[in-house]
């Protein structure tokens, strides 16, 4: 019945036009086979070359003398015992399950570097004595902690993949700045599933990911933008490069939308313009006037994201502490969302309005501060992770729930010019950079965390960047990976306290992560899902109504279609669209009887790149209201 269902998905017209782009495109890269043929002899080169990868642990001791503060690059300023560290938290977010503790959390651990492709990469970093010193421990560096029967509870089983760019950095500026860093796939119990590491292959660093298609990350580095399917390693250096803060990709005009890789960009880290790309020349109107794209240049902004929607496109501008809406027609700027500009009347979780037009530099007053991954949801919806820091990254932010950052998801009335957030979660750690607030098909929150400061010695403190699933149900924890790191000064020392990060006069942030970091984190499922199955009548006929959800998140609302069956034979079909950030958006499909019994009835669904599910229904089906 299965293979029914996907010849006939397969060959449906609907879809079969929307995948039109992905069969041109394909014609007209000409860099791919090559490449590709590059990297699996590279990796298979440094196999061959080094053997058995899992036998060189012992090269990576660390050595019997350590830098200290005197030692440090003269231009960093590391605060390991020059301030003191603030307290721990008295908290506990994930406490393990027990006999006094039924309702804790499974623990799991991983030892990242028994990988063998991590393994390679720390075997091909330029600086291998300081992976040795700085990335290669405590060992194991990976705890998971899971509540299975709490993790997307309504997705029929399917966990998802978890995808995220994971390096580790230096005290050193400039390029011995990132020791090691690989794109890693990663399921929920902490297995490594694969992994692409900008060592093996010569690229620079990664920042933001987002999956392309089902089985492809799509990543940007300084020099080159790239799809990387997971699945089979396929390699592709796309014609363009984009600044590491942020690329999307839309199927519906065929563009790639990013930040412009200029010196400020570079030089700087500070991304001041948003552009889109050709896909197959890489051509865009900052590069050429003459070119028919859509640019936009707004000065001191530091963009860290850029979505778009319909004629729209939304920036998220860290230094401005808003999110930017701007008509890609006209170039106009429509609103400011957020910061001392704001154009709306913006109101707190509890209902209460923030204060209106107050200086940029009080922060405690704006809504929120130096903000990532600011983003359009669409229907209205918007998220970010608010860092809640003020100047220079370092300056914590007092607010009425603490120092904490959190994830906000804001619900925007453009014709009343008012925002209300209507989730705000409050994460437990201060984290002076990179975040992200995910909406996942169960309705759980997705995100991860920076850490400033590290406590070996507290079981709830002692990770360097951590990876959260939160339930939106109870506004707990049902999922963590936490990753370990060593101390940068005195890596032997694994019981003091430690800042994550140092001062350099050269970045204009001011306070620059060190050890183990990730910008953000993006969620893939192995196939489309539907929840929220029930059945009605209209008109003599029998309608089934389902939320549908894709395999990725995309920057449209995607096509997709459904089928239902019986015994073998379709009784109903129909198109829809799958909304693009996994909204729950109810769609129905009309049956051509009606029914009085759903014993041996099926809906199947299907998206774009044929990954359908099938989910079987029985006369327990609910009813509609």
């Amino acid at each position: 019945m299965h293979a029914m269902h996907y010849e006939q998905v397969e060959e449906d017209n609907f879809l079969s036009k929307a995948s039109q782009w992905k069969k041109t495109k394909s014609s007209k890269f000409v860099l791919s086979a090559c490449l590709v043929l590059v990297v699996i002899t590279c990796l298979a080169y440094g196999t061959a070359k080094f053997g058995h990868v899992g036998n060189i642990v012992s090269f990576y001791k660390v050595p019997a003398t350590t830098p200290t503060n005197s030692q440090l690059p003269s231009r960093a300023g590391y605060d390991f015992n020059i301030i003191q560290p603030p307290p721990p938290r008295n908290q506990i977010r994930t406490p393990v399950k027990s006999n006094s503790n039924p309702d804790g959390f499974t623990k799991y651990t991983y030892n990242l570097f028994d990988h063998p492709l991590v393994l390679q990469a720390a075997r091909y970093s330029k600086y291998p004595q300081d992976v040795a010193n700085l990335c290669f421990g405590p060992a194991p560096n990976v705890d998971i902690y899971i509540k299975e029967d709490k993790v997307s509870p309504d997705v029929y089983g399917d966990f998802g993949l978890n995808v995220f760019a994971l390096d580790c950095r230096s005290l050193e500026s400039g390029p011995q700045y990132r020791l090691l860093g690989f794109i890693a796939v990663m399921d929920m119990y902490g297995n490594l599933v694969n992994a692409l590491s900008w060592n093996v292959w010569g690229g620079s660093e990664v920042e933001c990911v987002n999956m392309f298609n089902t089985t492809t990350v799509l990543f940007t580095t300084q020099r080159a933008a790239y799809h990387w399917d997971y699945t089979t390693n396929a390699l592709v250096m796309l014609p363009f490069a984009s600044d590491t803060h942020s690329l999307v990709y839309r199927y519906t005009d065929d563009r790639y939308y990013g930040l412009f890789s200029d010196k400020y960009a570079i030089e700087d880290h500070n991304a001041q313009a948003a552009v889109a790309f050709d896909p197959y020349t890489g051509t865009n109107s900052i590069i050429d006037p003459n070119y028919p794209g859509w640019s936009f240049y707004y000065g001191e902004s530091h963009f860290n994201y850029l979505s778009v929607d319909g004629d729209f496109a939304y920036a998220s501008s860290r230094q401005l502490n808003s999110l930017i809406k701007i008509n890609m027609r006209t170039n106009q700027i429509e609103w400011f969302l957020g910061g001392s500009g704001s154009s709306f009347t913006i109101y707190d979780i509890n209902g209460n309005p923030y204060p209106s037009r107050v200086d940029k530099s009080d922060f405690v007053h704006l809504p929120w501060g130096h903000q990532h991954k600011f983003q359009t949801l669409g229907n209205n919806y918007f998220s970010l992770f608010d860092n809640n820091v003020g100047n220079d990254h370092k300056v914590r932010t007092m607010k009425p729930w603490g120092s904490s950052s959190r994830n906000v998801i804001l619900y925007v009335d453009e014709e009343t010019m008012q925002a209300w957030e209507i989730y705000s979660y409050i994460i437990g750690d201060d984290a002076m950079s990179y975040g992200c607030t995910e909406v996942l098909p169960s309705g759980n929150i997705l995100t991860n965390s920076y850490v400033d400061w590290v406590y070996p010695t507290v079981e709830d403190q002692q990770y360097h960047v951590n990876i959260w699933e939160i339930s939106r149900e109870t506004n707990e924890p049902v999922w963590r990976i936490g990753f370990k790191g060593l101390n940068p000064v005195t890596p032997q020392d694994v019981s003091s306290p430690y800042p994550h990060y140092f001062s350099d006069p050269m970045n204009p942030d001011s306070a620059a992560p060190t050890g183990w970091n990730i910008y953000n984190v993006d969620r893939v499922y192995q196939t489309v899902s539907l929840i929220n199955i029930c059945v009605g009548n209209s008109n003599g006929k029998t309608v089934i109504q389902f939320a549908p959800f894709n395999t990725i998140k995309t920057q449209a609302d995607a096509p997709g279609v459904v089928y239902v069956s019986q015994n073998g034979n379709i009784i109903g079909k129909g198109n829809f669209y799958f909304q693009r950030s996994w909204l729950a958006r109810p769609e129905q499909v009309v049956v051509d009887a009606n029914l009085h019994s759903y014993e041996g009835v099926s809906i199947t669904v299907n998206n774009q790149w044929n990954n359908p599910r099938t989910v079987y229904l029985d006369d327990s089906v609910a009813k509609c209201t």
